[in-house]
C-alpha cells in the first residue's frame, strides 16, 4: 500500500514585481500571506480546473508553462504534490482552503483584476475546462479579448458526449448555428452585466459544466480560444454531423490534437519523468521501490492490468447514464440491476478468474469516491492493490511499461492506444453502440462483460 503522506503547501509572497517568488516549505499556505499586487507582470498563466483529466494536461504542460508566472487552482487538490510544483508555478493566492470548484471564483477574479489594473498591457493565458470562467475572469473584469487567450482542456467524456448528444439529429447544423447565436447573445448580456447563464438556460455556475454543449460554438465564434482534444478523429466520429466544422477548425489550429502518450514520451525525452512522478504523487521516496513503478512490479514478470472504477453507487448497481441516451442497467424499459463490482460473482471476481494468470491486477477508484470500507476490505482480502484514486490513470498508463486497463468506460479510455484496453464493463446497449459504430480504436481488441436480459453473464468482443 502507498503510505498516505502529509503534504505541506507552499507559502506565497508577492512583493513588488510578481515573478520573484519565495517558496516557503514551512507548513504555511498562501492564505497565511496577503499578496501585494502593486507590481506588474507582462504575461501570466491562470490555470483553473475541476475534474482530474485536465490536471493531467496541466501536469504534462507545467514545465513549459513555468516560463512565465503561473497560478493554479484545481478542485481535487490531492492530485498534486504542491511542494513539487515547478519553479514559477504557484497556487492562486487565497484558494487553498478546499471546497467546491466554484468556491474560489471571486478570489481568483479579484486577483486577476488587480493584476490588470496595475498594468493594462498584461497578457493573460487562461487554461480552463469550463468556458464560463471567460466571463468571470475576463469579461466581468473589463479585460479586452486582445489581452487574453484561452486553452480549453477536456474535463472527461462529457466534453465530447454532451455535444454529441446535442448534435445527433439531421438538423445538427441548424442547432449549431442557433447555439452560436445563443452564445453571442449571452456574451453581450455578460458585457452589460446581465444574467448570461440564464440566457443559455443554465441555472447557476454549479451547473455551468453544461456549457460543454456550447464548446464547438464558442471555439467557432472566438479566434482566441483553442480546444485541445485527445483525438480529432474520435471527435469527428462521435459528432459526424459536424465533421466539416471540426475539420475546418482543426485546419485553423483552433482544435488541436494533444495525445497523452506522446506528451508523456516528451517528458521522458526531456528527462522530466522523475519530476512528473513527484508532482503527481507517483513517487514518495528516492529509491526505485518508492514509486508507482516499484508498486506495479510484483516481481513475477506479469504485465499490469489496472481496473478503473466509477462512482461507488454505480459500482453497486451498474446503473449509469451514458450519452447519447444510453442508460446502463435498463433494457426495454425494465431495470436490470447488473453485477456489483465486488462480492461473490461480482465483476472483480470474474476479472481475477479470467485475467489473473496473465496480469497483476490492480484497482483504481474514481477520484470523486475514493476506496474505503467494504470495498477496501474485499480488495485487501484478494491481494488487489488499491491505487490512490486521486492519481491520474493516464500517467500510469504511459509513464510505465506494459500497463493495460479495464473497467467502467470513462475519459481514461479516450487516451488508450489500440490493444491497451483489455476489458470493459457495461450492458448490451452500450456494447451494441460500440459494435455498430463510432470507430473507437481504443476498444479494438476489448472484451465486454455484461448481463443479458435473461440474467446470463456474457463476455464478447467486437468481432463475435
Amino acid at each position: 500500500m502507498v503510505a498516505k503522506k502529509h503534504v505541506r503547501f507552499f507559502g506565497v509572497i508577492l512583493v513588488g514585481v510578481i515573478g520573484l517568488f519565495l517558496g516557503c516549505n514551512n507548513g504555511n499556505t498562501p492564505n497565511d500571506y496577503i499578496p501585494e499586487t502593486g507590481g506588474t507582470v507582462n504575461e501570466v498563466n491562470i490555470v483553473y480546473l475541476r475534474a482530474t483529466f485536465p490536471v493531467v494536461h496541466f501536469a504534462l504542460n507545467s514545465f513549459d508553462l513555468s516560463r512565465v508566472p503561473t497560478f493554479v487552482n484545481i478542485e481535487r487538490r490531492n492530485t498534486l504534490n504542491w511542494e513539487r510544483l515547478p519553479a514559477n508555478v504557484l497556487p492562486i493566492p487565497g484558494t487553498m482552503g478546499g471546497g467546491f470548484w466554484t468556491d474560489h471564483v471571486a478570489t481568483t477574479a479579484s486577483f486577476i483584476r488587480n493584476l490588470y489594473l496595475n498594468d493594462k498591457t498584461t497578457r493573460f493565458n487562461l487554461f480552463l475546462c469550463d468556458f464560463g470562467f471567460i466571463v468571470y475572469f475576463m469579461i466581468n473584469n473589463g479585460i479586452p479579448a486582445t489581452n487574453f487567450t484561452v486553452t480549453a482542456w477536456m474535463d472527461g467524456t462529457g466534453s465530447i458526449n454532451i455535444p454529441a448528444q446535442r448534435y445527433a439529429g439531421a438538423n445538427a447544423l441548424e442547432i449549431f448555428d442557433a447555439d452560436m447565436e445563443a452564445v453571442r447573445y449571452a456574451f453581450k448580456i455578460a458585457v452589460a452585466g446581465g444574467d448570461w447563464l440564464a440566457s443559455l438556460d443554465i441555472g447557476d455556475l454549479r451547473t455551468g459544466a453544461q456549457l460543454q454543449r456550447y464548446s464547438l460554438a464558442m471555439v467557432k465564434l472566438f479566434d482566441n480560444i483553442t480546444w485541445e482534444v485527445g483525438s480529432i478523429t474520435t471527435l469527428e466520429n462521435t459528432i459526424p454531423q459536424l465533421r466539416d466544422v471540426i475539420r475546418d477548425l482543426a485546419n485553423q489550429g483552433r482544435i488541436v490534437e494533444r495525445n497523452i502518450q506522446n506528451m508523456v514520451q516528451g517528458i521522458h525525452t526531456r528527462g522530466k519523468a522523475t519530476d512528473l512522478e513527484w508532482l503527481l504523487n507517483l513517487r514518495w521516496g528516492y529509491a526505485d521501490a518508492d514509486s508507482m513503478g516499484g508498486l506495479l512490479d510484483r516481481g513475477n514478470n506479469k504485465d499490469t492490468l489496472m481496473i478503473l472504477g466509477t462512482h461507488t453507487h454505480t459500482e453497486d448497481a451498474l446503473i449509469y447514464t451514458y450519452p447519447p441516451g444510453i442508460t446502463w442497467g435498463w433494457i426495454n424499459g425494465v431495470n436490470q440491476v447488473g453485477l456489483r463490482l465486488i462480492g461473490t460473482g461480482g465483476l472483480m471476481e470474474r476479472v481475477i478468474a479470467r485475467y489473473g494468470e496473465s496480469f497483476n491486477i490492480f484497482y483504481k477508484g474514481h477520484p470523486g469516491t475514493p476506496t474505503d470500507g467494504e470495498k477496501q476490505e474485499w480488495l485487501d482480502l484478494h491481494d488487489i492493490i488499491d491505487i490512490p484514486a486521486a492519481i491520474p490513470s493516464e500517467t500510469i498508463m504511459f509513464l510505465y511499461d506494459n500497463v493495460f486497463i479495464g473497467g467502467y468506460p470513462g475519459s481514461t479510455f479516450l487516451s488508450a492506444i489500440n490493444g491497451q484496453t483489455i476489458v470493459s464493463f457495461g450492458t448490451p446497449a452500450l456494447f451494441d453502440v460500440i459494435l455498430q459504430g463510432a470507430n473507437l480504436p481504443y476498444f479494438a481488441n476489448t472484451e465486454f462483460m455484461y448481463m443479458n436480459p435473461d440474467g446470463d453473464f456474457v463476455v464478447r468482443r467486437r468481432n463475435n
